[in-house]
């Protein structure tokens, strides 16, 4: 690795071998459940080397721990890192704790080299990413990034029905700070692969475009408990036997998915389990994963009733419920491209790889710019006390995440010394550089289109995340970009062989790029947007209004209005003449009020010649903001 700032290798490798020690068992894995005395124990040493760093360690109403270093310019929002030190019950040294004890080791190298950051650092260990005590994975990360309710989570209890809140105050976990989100710039978490692809591959880093998505159910088969040695087949009602049906169903399901499939019953519970009793009752798990968001859905749709028909043909009864559905989650691009400089840089071979895992990352990414790297592990064997990697694994990962890291911290701050137009340009610079590798994957336009769209995104300010409406974007490019960002797109067209086309085509042409199956097409049909009122952030029309007849132009607008959060935005990209002309007229006495965004001073948020192109992009926001 070519670079003047290196880690220290072998301390981080002693720091992985001493938090190791901490609830080791015999076969050289651990065992530190979430909030056990053992996790007090992981929890008490961690404190111990942050503040012996000087840090500032704070910890929320969840056991979430930060560890803090400043930076030159305390206004400047932190850039987190870290990932979690609680494992399976039979899990692996390297699992959650190479984020964390990496993440030290940056905060360590930092201090070795005396150097500053711009913006502060913050480095995290969450709580419960694992799940296996209380049955809620990414249980900390969740409840701070408002995915799930703190009372809930607290309310939830082990196998011992101990609730989330007794262990908390059990083990002094409990901070007084409330457990949720706080502004951040960006968050970058190193894990093992967890997976075989980058041993495989033979390759030293994955650079994370995003995680997929999942679907986690728990059920019960009610049959009936009758003596094993005088109950017939025919008066049999073996809750077992109709797990089994179950098991082969999952199972069916996932490999039906090719080598993307994923599906498992991770957790039986046999009733009475007695060597001589036919068993009533059987408690399980099913989980579903898969990259692409619609597969999972498809599943969701047909697994409850094939499971329940299939239960009912053996006499017995099932009780199933969807406990959770995580969505596709794409990676931050400017994130993600910061992962790929710093292995390009550092001369390390990379691939970019989705996560077939989820992680803390994935709900922080609802909230705060995200990206992931990933270093190989032996025989992608993990949640398994023989979980592997090498040490210069652990050092390559480590750098890139270092290098990571204050590369973001210290990008030029918005404003700063530079002049507006300045940092604008600046941004727009490093922004594109990300898109050039799409545009060869990609139609000639998307270059114009990216370039016009980034800017009036930076005008917008939307969250990380947030669901857009992209009407009209023909192939697809502007949608794609979209999804790039980090947002939710819903893609609607007009139903012409153009988007017909685009409708076939866009999943390889986004996968090309790395992006994760978060763009989904609805039919457009002449203005008629039947969706929910109040679902998005933006609606973003491109062209699609000269696909519609003039007099309905108006009436398309009222309902991109109607289908906006308050406060959400409405964004042409070169509207008609006509449009304009009866916003300004009609605008008045349409309720709700459509209201030119106007930055400065009209309508117009710029005007951009690309290639010698002009492209006019106009905002309004709806009522209520």
């Amino acid at each position: 690795m070519q670079t003047n700032r290196p880690i220290d290798g072998k301390r981080l490798w002693d720091s992985l071998m001493s938090m190791a020690q901490i609830g080791a068992t015999p076969k050289g894995g651990v065992r530190r459940l979430a909030l056990s005395a053992v996790d007090r124990e992981g929890r008490a040493r961690f404190r111990q080397w942050c503040e012996a760093l000087e840090l500032k360690v704070r910890v929320d109403a969840m056991g979430n721990m930060f560890a803090r270093r400043e930076g030159r310019d305390p206004s400047r929002l932190p850039v987190m890192f870290g990932s979690h030190l609680d494992s399976q019950p039979s899990g692996g040294k390297f699992d959650g704790a190479l984020g964390v004890l990496a993440g030290l080791e940056v905060m360590r190298t930092l201090n070795d080299l005396n150097l500053t950051t711009e913006a502060p650092l913050e480095l995290v260990n969450w709580t419960d990413e694992e799940g296996s005590r209380f049955g809620h994975s990414l249980m900390g990360s969740g409840v701070w990034s408002g995915v799930y309710e703190e009372d809930a989570v607290k309310a939830l209890r082990d196998a011992e029905g101990v609730s989330v809140g007794d262990a908390l105050q059990s083990i002094g976990a409990a901070g007084p700070e409330p457990a949720r989100a706080i502004p951040a710039d960006a968050y970058f978490e190193l894990h093992i692969e967890q997976g075989p692809i980058l041993e495989r591959q033979h390759k030293e880093i994955g650079v994370v475009t995003g995680a997929q998505a999942q679907v986690w159910y728990e059920g019960a088969i009610h049959g009936r408990d009758s003596h094993a040695g005088t109950t017939p087949p025919s008066m049999r009602r073996d809750a077992l036997v109709a797990m089994a049906e179950v098991i082969r169903l999952v199972d069916r399901t996932m490999r039906a998915r090719g080598e993307d499939g994923r599906g498992t019953v991770g957790f039986l519970q046999v009733i009475p389990n007695s060597t001589n009793v036919v068993p009533g009752e059987v408690r399980f798990t099913a989980e579903f994963r898969h990259p692409d968001q619609a597969e999972i859905a498809r599943i969701a749709d047909g697994f409850p009733a094939e499971a329940a028909a299939l239960v009912d043909a053996t006499g017995c009864r099932m009780e199933l419920r969807e406990k959770f559905r995580i969505p596709a989650q794409p990676f931050d691009a400017d994130c993600v491209a910061l992962v790929q400089e710093a292995a390009d840089r550092l001369g390390l071979s990379w691939r970019p790889i989705v996560s077939g895992a989820g992680h803390d990352a994935v709900y922080v990414a609802r909230r705060v710019p995200t990206a992931m790297i990933f270093t190989p592990c032996k025989d992608g064997l993990s949640h398994n006390e023989e979980e592997s990697i090498m040490p210069e694994e652990a050092r390559a990962g480590c750098q890139v995440l270092f290098e990571a890291v204050v590369a973001r911290a210290n990008r030029a701050a918005d404003g700063g010394d530079l002049s507006p137009s300045e940092t604008s340009t600046r941004r727009m610079t490093h922004r594109m550089m990300d898109l050039e590798e799409a545009a060869k994957h990609l139609s000639p336009q998307f270059e114009h289109i990216a370039a016009d769209g980034l800017l009036a995104l930076e005008k917008l300010q939307l969250p990380a995340g947030a669901e857009v409406l992209d009407v009209g974007t023909g192939v697809g490019n502007f949608a794609i970009f979209l999804a790039l960002r980090g947002f939710d797109v819903l893609t609607g067209e007009p139903a012409t062989d153009t988007t017909r086309y685009a409708r076939q085509n866009w999943t390889a042409r986004a996968e090309a790029v790395g992006v994760a199956a978060r763009i989904r097409f609805q039919p457009f049909n002449a203005g008629a947007m039947p969706f929910e009122s109040g679902r998005f952030a933006a609606v973003f029309f491109f062209g699609v209004l000269h696909h519609v007849e003039e007099d309905e132009r108006y009436r398309v607008f009222s309902e991109a209005l109607r289908v906006v959060k308050p406060g959400g935005c409405v964004v042409f990209f070169e509207p008609t003449p006509e449009l304009l002309a009866q916003i300004k007229e009609r605008d008045p006495e349409h309720p709700p009020a459509a209201n030119p965004d106007n930055y400065k001073g009209d309508t117009r948020v710029r005007e951009t010649k690309l290639r010698g192109r002009r492209m006019d992009i106009h905002v309004y926001r709806a009522a209520g903001g």
